[in-house]
């Protein structure tokens, strides 16, 4: 949730910096003062560098995510694994065809049922 806030963040600057800038330009096409075209010049670069930063997050997200699913994927494998090891085990342990549990009556003890 936090890394989404940061990319939610980053993107709200990038787009305030866009809009900046492009206010910038028009006021800088309106007057052609030399000071408002160098500001619509410098904001037009910081408006790109936002961008920029605000791609990087936002992949450095994508790849949070993405490792983070492969981790779920390995660990739900892991759990299907011994799940599955668990129920092989437990069909050595319990032979339904004849009805007896195998390995928790010794034989003594199944003679002196028997």
């Amino acid at each position: 949730a936090a890394e989404s806030k940061i990319v939610f963040d980053t993107n709200a600057l990038a787009e305030r910096a866009a809009v900046e800038a492009k206010a910038a330009a028009e006021r800088a096409a309106h007057t052609n003062d030399e000071a408002d075209i160098a500001r619509a010049k410098f904001l037009e670069q910081r408006a790109n560098a936002q961008s920029a930063i605000a791609a990087k997050v936002l992949a450095a997200e994508v790849d949070a995510l993405k490792a983070k699913a492969a981790t779920e994927v390995r660990f739900a494998e892991q759990r299907s694994a011994a799940q599955a090891m668990i129920t092989k085990e437990k069909r050595k342990i319990y032979d339904p065809d004849s009805a007896t549990v195998s390995g928790s009556i010794g034989s003594a003890d199944q003679q002196m049922i028997g």
